[in-house]
C-alpha cells in the first residue's frame, strides 16, 4: 500500500509538471510574438507588416498578464535548482509581463490629457452644465479592473425593438434596431449609429457594438442602429448617403411615436461608419447634399471612431489590399479620373464654420486608418469650427473598442457619455 501511494504521488507530480510545462510554453514562448507586436507597434511607432492580431491583442493583455505570471512562477519553481536558468526565466518573464501590462495601463495614464482636452474645449466647469439626474448615472471610474475581468459593466436595461424596416429598394429591405429608455416619459436625444466594414461588409446589431447602444439607451437616449447599402450589392457612395438621408426623413415622421427630440441628434460610427457619420453630420448643412437629409434634423454632435476623412488616401489603402475595383465602383472612378467625387465625399472637405461638435477616438497603432488622418482633420476643424476633441489611445489598433469591457471601451464610454450629456443640454 505504501509503494502504491508513493507511485500515485509520483504520477500526480509528473502530471502536474506536464501541465505546468504546457502553461509555460503558452506563457513564455507563445506570448513572445504578441509582445513583439506590442513593442514594435506601440513603443517604436509601428510595424513593417499588418496583422489582425495587433488590432485586437491590446484589448486582452489583462488576461495574457495572468497567464504570464502563472507560467513564470511555475517555471521558476521547476528550475529553482539551476540558477542560470532561474535568472534567465525571471528576466524573460518580467519583460513579457511588463510589456503586456503597457496596453492595459497606458490608456488610463493618458486620460489625464483627455481631461485637459475636454476642459479646454468645453470649460473647466462643463460637468456642472449637465443635469444632476443625468450626471448621477455617469460612470464614476474611467477604468475598473473588476469590470474588465468580470463580464463587463452589466446587462443594461432598455426597450429594444429589432429589424424595423425603413426603406425598400428592389429586393433589398433596409432595417434598423431601436433602443429606447425604459419608462420613457419625454422626448429624448437620438443617436444614429452607423456600422463599419469598409462600405462592403458589416451590419447592425452584434457587429456594431450593441452593448454601447444598450448603455446609452439605459441613460435616457434613443439609439437607432441602422443598415445601409453595401458596395458588393450594387450601392455606390451616393446611394449609401441617400440611404442614410432617407432614414433621417423616416425619423422625422416617427419622432412623435419614438419620442425623439430631433433638435438633439447625434451621429456615431466606426471606421467606414465613422466616415458616414461625419459625412452625414457635416452634410446636413452643406449645399452639396441639399435635399438628401431631413430638414428638421439638428446635429448636436458627431462621434467618430477612427474614421477615414480623406478618401484619396482610402483609395490607396484598397490598392494596397488588392481591392481597387471595389473602391473604384464605390466612388465611380479613381482619384485621378473622378476627383470631384473624392472631394465631395471626403469629410475633410466639407468642414465649415457651422460644423457641429465632434469627438474623435483613434488608436495610435491603427494600421488601416492612420491616426494622422484624424490629426489633420482635427487641425482643420480648429481653424474653421467651434469644438473638435481628439482622444488618442496608446497601443490602440483599428477596432480597438470591440471588446466592450476592455480598458479602451471603458474609458471611451466615460467620455462619450459626458460629450453627449453636455451637448444635449447646452
Amino acid at each position: 500500500m505504501e509503494k502504491q501511494g508513493r507511485c500515485i504521488k509520483i504520477k500526480l507530480k509528473n502530471f502536474l509538471q506536464i501541465v505546468a510545462q504546457v502553461i509555460i510554453i503558452g506563457g513564455l514562448i507563445f506570448w513572445i510574438f504578441p509582445t513583439i507586436l506590442i513593442l514594435t507597434g506601440g513603443i517604436f511607432g509601428g510595424q513593417s507588416f499588418e496583422t489582425t492580431l495587433d488590432m485586437f491583442l491590446p484589448q486582452f493583455t489583462g488576461f495574457s498578464v495572468i497567464v504570464l505570471i502563472v507560467s513564470t512562477v511555475l517555471k521558476l519553481f521547476l528550475v529553482k535548482k539551476r540558477k542560470w536558468l532561474l535568472y534567465f526565466t525571471l528576466v524573460i518573464g518580467l519583460v513579457l509581463i511588463f510589456t503586456n501590462l503597457l496596453p492595459l495601463t497606458s490608456p488610463y495614464i493618458a486620460t489625464s490629457d483627455f481631461d485637459t482636452k475636454f476642459k479646454s474645449a468645453l470649460g473647466n466647469d462643463y460637468i456642472s452644465k449637465i443635469p444632476p439626474e443625468l450626471r448621477s448615472q455617469f460612470r464614476t471610474y474611467k477604468f475598473s479592473l473588476w469590470n474588465y475581468y468580470y463580464y463587463g459593466f452589466h446587462d443594461f436595461q432598455c426597450n429594444l425593438t429589432l429589424d424595423i424596416p425603413y426603406l425598400k429598394i428592389g429586393n433589398d429591405t433596409f432595417k434598423f434596431d431601436l433602443y429606447r429608455p425604459i419608462n420613457q416619459a419625454k422626448k429624448s436625444p437620438v443617436v444614429i449609429a452607423i456600422h463599419g466594414g469598409g462600405w462592403r461588409t458589416g451590419d447592425k446589431g452584434i457587429e456594431n457594438m450593441f452593448p454601447l447602444n444598450k448603455y446609452l439607451a439605459s441613460q435616457g437616449y434613443v439609439v437607432c442602429d441602422i443598415q445601409y447599402g453595401l458596395a458588393p450589392n450594387g450601392y455606390n457612395m451616393s446611394d449609401i448617403v441617400s440611404n442614410i438621408g432617407f432614414f433621417t426623413k423616416f425619423l422625422e415622421n416617427k419622432s412623435s411615436a419614438y419620442k425623439i427630440d430631433l433638435n438633439k441628434t447625434f451621429f456615431l460610427g466606426r471606421s467606414a461608419g465613422a466616415h458616414l457619420a461625419l459625412l452625414s453630420g457635416l452634410g446636413i448643412k452643406s449645399p452639396q447634399f441639399s435635399g438628401i437629409f431631413g430638414k428638421s434634423i439638428n446635429v448636436s454632435g458627431i462621434i467618430d471612431f477612427y474614421g477615414p476623412t480623406n478618401l484619396s488616401i482610402t483609395y490607396d489603402l484598397f490598392v494596397r489590399y488588392g481591392e481597387p475595383s471595389i473602391f473604384t465602383f464605390l466612388m465611380n472612378g479613381t482619384p485621378s479620373s473622378n476627383p470631384q467625387s473624392y472631394h465631395k465625399y471626403s469629410p475633410i472637405n466639407i468642414i465649415n464654420t457651422s460644423a457641429p461638435p465632434i469627438l474623435i477616438l483613434h488608436g495610435k497603432n491603427d494600421k488601416i486608418v492612420s491616426i494622422s488622418e484624424s490629426e489633420v482633420f482635427k487641425n482643420k476643424c480648429d481653424l474653421l469650427s467651434d469644438t473638435c476633441i481628439l482622444l488618442e489611445f496608446p497601443f490602440g489598433g483599428h477596432g480597438f473598442d470591440y471588446f466592450f469591457q476592455s480598458q479602451y471601451s471603458q474609458i471611451i464610454t466615460y467620455y462619450i457619455e459626458r460629450f453627449i450629456g453636455y451637448f444635449s443640454n447646452v
